[in-house]
């Protein structure tokens, strides 16, 4: 009976969660996907799998920034070796990621609460709160969803196996590869330790400690390993709390907290990206969540007597957000995503309350309030979907999300510069130049700013007013690999080309795998007439970044013009590779491939040229003289 009930609460929750998450299979890629995915050579193929796991997070950038989850990239490109740079095949594995997570969440709460009931209705729950959106609906959740696997298959594994010794192999194993996806699978032996205290009662010290000793030795492994892959860089060496004192973050901190809460209980106005000032002291949003904490502190001693499991599931969900908690500075005051392992906690909370109501008329009005509660969950998850359905969609957003906060924040420098990036994704230069200008005025000692408006000042092909922009940003003390790419490119459209050489051997020795320096460097070599070096620098952008086209391109060109055919046409084939959609790369691959005699390959080639670019007439005399 009760395997036939498992297997109903399993297929029903699987349901809910297809429900919730039907239109995010047809998203496609957005926002950090670009570089975690799509143009990230560690997917490429399983040649790179040593590279994975001796590299950071952002590899594809050219850094580490302070994450090391290779599982999660692994993950990316054993998918991309089955279904190439099919989104659809990403986002299926994700739903199903949640799925598991949900069937997880379920096992581990009817193993935790007397009531099967609470345990189905919390897990509902989970299986279609909004909150999950960001990391279910967008690709690059998947850290979330497999970090999370782990961590309930690891806690699974340590409640119903207490006495199996094979427990002490296998939770440590579970937790190591939680580790791999995320690091906020640490809180693992901290769920562990709360288990003990609240719900199992363990009042002894050594008893507590042989209970999570598994993890200590992996954690005793683990973060020597990370720290030697990351070269020393524990954290995000880049983060948004740079001139903000420590009491100010942890006033942040008490803010996003109680955002936290009130998003677990009633999850509206949800947002791709959380920007806030430092509050004041006695602000309402301080006071409230001071309160919220103290109401919780004076109300444990009474639940540890009566319901224990209420205060594990809360103690749960804080306990596994403190890794987001920026005790620690990252890049982030808040986001969604990092909320999907602590729902687990909430959710258990609200099913409790939902399922626990005595009499069979209180007992049919739970039933009725919790259908309600998930059409309206579900409700709002499919509107939530909508937000991460392209690049374009989440960067919309974000405009408003600025927008909003420049209005009660004016002189908040952060959301001028993410409103003028999401302005420039959307190809609205005009607008992001405008309000850079006015976060110059608002803050002239931020370099930083100097340095972004300079940016779009090249962008939009205003190098005087770049080069007067970067002179501001090197004044005010803002130094970076970028930096000097930029101001190459000033240089060089003034003719100083010596300048530009001398500005760019810079921004290389500050960053040897930046691959738009070395193709820079190749491009003002080229201009000099130095092919044998322009070709060199060509090579190792191509090699630092095999997205990046125009390396391969140049590559090709040089190639032809020494009459090397068979090596020209090996480069414009991985000019073609990286840029499908480039008309001139086809056009240039058959020229090379005509030059061998391979005429039939060379006006397949050309073909495809044509139809990117019908006007072309390069390609149209090629084509005729094919014929």
């Amino acid at each position: 009976m009760k395997h036939k009930r498992e297997a109903i609460h399993c297929a029903a929750l699987f349901i809910a969660v297809l429900a919730s998450y039907f239109n995010a299979l047809s998203n496609t890629f957005a926002w950090d996907d670009i570089y975690l995915v799509t143009n990230n050579p560690l997917t490429l193929g399983w040649d790179r799998l040593r590279d994975i796991f001796s590299s950071g997070y952002w590899y594809a950038l050219g850094k580490t920034g302070g994450l090391y989850r290779p599982l999660t990239i692994l993950s990316f490109m054993a998918e991309r070796s089955i279904g190439g740079t099919n989104p659809l095949v990403y986002h299926l594995n994700n739903v199903l990621l949640h799925a598991m997570c949900t069937l997880l969440v379920y096992f581990v709460l009817s193993e935790l609460l007397p009531q099967g009931r609470a345990a189905f209705f919390g897990a509902l729950i989970f299986a279609a709160h909004p909150g999950h959106s960001e990391a279910v609906a967008w690709v690059s959740g998947r850290a979330e969803l497999l970090g999370s696997a782990f961590v309930l298959a690891g806690f699974l594994v340590y409640i119903r196996h207490d006495e199996r010794p094979w427990r002490f192999v296998v939770m440590p194993v579970l937790f190591l590869l939680g580790l791999l996806s995320k690091e906020t699978a640490a809180v693992l032996p901290l769920l562990i330790l709360l288990h003990g205290l609240t719900i199992k009662k363990q009042r002894r010290i050594w008893a507590l400690i042989k209970d999570i000793a598994p993890c200590l030795a992996v954690l005793a492994v683990y973060i020597p390993v990370r720290l030697l892959v990351l070269q020393g860089e524990a954290a995000p060496a880049e983060h948004m709390f740079k001139g903000i004192t420590v009491g100010e973050r942890f006033l942040m901190m008490l803010e996003a907290f109680l955002h936290y809460v009130r998003l677990s209980i009633l999850p509206f106005d949800l947002r791709a990206q959380y920007m806030y000032a430092p509050p004041d002291p006695l602000s309402p949003q301080v006071l409230l969540s001071l309160l919220t904490f103290g109401l919780l502190i004076a109300a444990t001693p009474y639940l540890l007597r009566r319901r224990p499991e209420a205060v594990f599931f809360i103690a749960w969900f804080f306990s596994a957000l403190l890794p987001v908690a920026n005790i620690i500075p990252t890049e982030v005051a808040m986001t969604e995503r990092a909320m999907y392992l602590p729902l687990a906690g909430s959710c258990a909370a609200i099913g409790m309350a939902l399922s626990g109501m005595p009499g069979s008329a209180l007992r049919g009005f739970s039933n009725t309030l919790l259908a309600v509660t998930l059409a309206c969950l579900a409700f709002l998850t499919i509107s939530r979907n909508q937000v991460w359905k392209d690049n374009l969609t989440v960067h919309e957003e974000l405009v408003e999300i600025n927008m909003r906060l420049l209005d009660v924040f004016p002189g908040y420098v952060k959301s001028h510069l993410n409103l003028a990036q999401a302005y420039m994704v959307l190809g609205r230069q005009e607008e992001a130049t405008a309000i850079l200008e006015e976060a110059a005025r608002t803050a002239p000692d931020d370099g930083n700013v100097q340095y972004t408006l300079a940016s779009v000042y090249i962008e939009r092909g205003l190098y005087g007013h770049a080069g007067k922009a970067l002179a501001k940003a090197a004044a005010l003390g803002f130094s970076s690999d970028m930096y000097y790419t930029n101001l190459a490119a000033v240089r060089f459209e003034e003719g100083d080309v010596d300048g530009a050489m001398r500005s760019l051997d810079k921004a290389i020795e500050l960053n040897p795998r930046g691959a738009l320096q070395l193709l820079n460097m190749g491009r003002v070599l080229l201009s000099k007439g130095e092919t044998d070096a322009a070709l060199g620098y060509m090579v190792r952008a191509g090699e630092a970044d095999p997205f990046l086209y125009e390396a391969f391109l140049q590559q090709g060109m040089i190639l032809g013009e020494r009459k090397d055919f068979a090596g020209a046409a090996e480069a414009l084939g991985k000019a073609v590779n990286a840029a499908p959609g480039n008309a001139e790369a086809h056009l240039y691959l058959g020229a090379a491939l005509a030059a061998q005699g391979m005429n039939e390959q060379a006006r397949m080639s050309v073909s495809r040229a044509m139809e990117l670019a019908p006007g072309d007439t390069r390609a149209r005399s090629l084509y005729e003289s094919l014929r």
